[in-house]
Parts: C-alpha cells; structure tokens; sequence
C-alpha cells in the first residue's frame, strides 16, 4: 500500500516536471522572433542610376566635344566636358527612370536652366573635401520635397527627351562634381586646366563587382567595363549573328576624344549563319593614347555601305 503511495506521488512530480519543461519551451520558441531578410539600406544602392557604369557610351569626364566630333548628334556645344554623361537603355524611353543621389547631403539649388532643363544642386563632402553636385536633365517637378538626402536616396526622375524638362535635349543624365562649396552648374568649359575645379564622378559610383559590357547585339567577357587594357589588346565576346559578315565585323579603338587609335576586326570562333549568339574573339593593336580613358567601338558589319544598315556598339575602357 505503503509502495502504491509512494509510486503515485513519483508518477506525479515527474509529470509536473515535464509539464513545466514543456510549458518553458514552449515560451521560448515563441517568443523569440524568425530571423529575417531586411532590405539593402540606401547606402547599397548603385548611384546615380541602376546599372550605371553600362549606360555611360558617349560623354565621359574631360572629353572635348565639338559639333565636328561630338558622338551626339546633332551637337550644340564645345568645351571640355565637366561631368559624365548616363544614357537610357532601349525601353526606357517613355518611362520613369529615377535618378539617386551620389552622396549625404542638403539640397542647395533646384530650378530650371538653359541646357539642362530641370538641374539640381547637392552640397556634400567626397573624401574630406566639400564639393557640390550637379544632376541635370531631370523633370523639376518630380524632385524630391526633403532638403537633407542620403546615399542611395531616390532625387527624382529623368526629364522627357527632346522637350523643356531636358532643354531640348536627349533623355539622360549629367552628373557633374566641382570642388569647393561654390555653385557651377557649367557643362563644359573651354580650357582643359580648368578641369582640375571639377573630379571624375565615375570614382564615385558604387563599387562593385567586375562589370561585363552587354548590350542586344554585343556581349564581352574580357575586357570588363572600365577594365584597364593596354596594347595589343585581346577581345573576347560574342555578337549576335546578324552582326558579322563572312564571320568578321569591325573594331575601332579611340581616346577619349574620339582620335582613332587602332583598328582591326573580330572574328567568330563557330558558325556565324544565324540570328543568336556567336562567340568572338579579336586582338588589336593601337597607338599610345594621351587620355586616360577610351572606347572600345563595335561596328556592325555594313557591306552596302549604306548610312541607315551603320550600327555601333561602344564600351568604355581604362588605358594602362
């Protein structure tokens, strides 16, 4: 009898026990919360424009441009170009394309101006010095109401090519970065020393990982966007069928200023009878350039020599 007791008064503590295990368990499990994937903060964010380093395929800090030379056309200014020029990518041409900002900083100017259409003004510091910033070709009205804006944060969006949101000029952005806390919204200027007032805003985007260059008719594996090349350089892609002619298609290399430096021609590495990718691979040589940056210029092959059948894709290189 004596044993049952005992027996039951044993059966129920361990059930307790095992109840308040349970119970504690229970409580910790819920009320501690599922870890969770949180969005990349503003700063994360590739500035001034997704896809940056891709759409810059015509002006570049310190080109000299001229109506003769421009790679815009028609062209109406000459000078020394202060900033880098972002272009649209097929599509986007009637739709909202946002703009970020490059940088922490106040708002100090946003209003419209002959040549830029909507253009703003962000005061900010790059590597310990003040500078400000120039954002030009936007819509004014799309810009953003608060004064203080962070890295990453979105300021507006383009303004509509060839209308007075963009002073009559193509869908795209300027991005200019002049020292010091003095506002120049200047464009371009005519001596080549005065560039040194301005710095090159491709030192400021994002870092990322290696870029590729690809566009619909020509992809590159080596070099990479804003890759370093020296000469002779080889080139390895591929090119849509359509792009060759008796499997070959041209290639120019220029500076900055669009002299001509090399040429040569890419050859396809397999069949080039039809309308997908075929690989390519080329090595051209070119004389020593006077800019630090060039182009590398993709011509579709053109055996008519008709104006309207000319096709070019261009990349952007570094010169070692």
């Amino acid at each position: 009898m004596r044993f049952t007791i005992w027996l039951t008064i044993i059966v129920l503590i361990l059930a307790a026990l095992l109840g308040a295990y349970i119970f504690l368990w229970h409580k910790a499990i819920t009320a501690t919360p599922l870890p969770s994937l949180s969005p990349k903060s503003s700063s994360d964010k590739e500035v001034p424009m997704s896809n940056a380093k891709a759409r810059v395929t015509k002006k570049t800090f310190g080109l000299y441009v001229t109506p003769q030379n421009s790679p815009v056309q028609p062209e109406k200014f000459t000078g020394y170009h202060t900033g880098v020029d972002f272009e649209t990518f097929l599509g986007e041409e009637n739709k909202d394309v946002p703009v970020y900002a490059v940088c922490d900083g106040p708002l100090k100017l946003r209003k419209t101006a002959t040549g830029y259409g909507g253009v703003v003004v962000q005061s900010c510091v790059l590597d310990g010095q003040a500078v400000t910033v120039i954002y030009g070709h936007l819509n004014i009205s799309s810009i953003v109401g608060k004064d203080q804006l962070k890295r990453g944060d979105i300021l507006g969006i383009l303004g509509k090519g060839y209308s007075s949101e963009t002073s009559g000029e193509r869908k795209h952005l300027h991005l200019g970065i002049h020292k010091g806390v003095g506002i120049d919204i200047r464009g371009y200027v005519q001596l080549r020393s005065e560039l040194s007032g301005w710095l090159d805003p491709m030192n400021y985007l994002t870092p990322t990982s290696t870029q590729l260059f690809s566009t619909d008719n020509v992809r590159v594996s080596s070099p990479s966007l804003y890759g370093t090349v020296s000469s002779p350089v080889q080139i390895i892609g591929e090119a849509k069928g359509t792009w060759y002619f008796e499997a070959v298609f041209p290639i120019t290399i220029t500076d900055a200023n669009g002299k001509e430096l090399g040429k040569g021609q890419a050859h396809a590495t397999s069949d080039w009878m039809t309308t997908n990718w075929v690989p390519f691979t080329a090595m051209i040589t070119f004389n020593k350039p006077t800019t630090a940056l060039g182009r590398i210029i993709f011509h579709k092959d053109n055996p008519s020599g008709l104006p309207e059948n000319e096709k070019q894709e261009t990349m952007i290189v570094r010169f070692r």
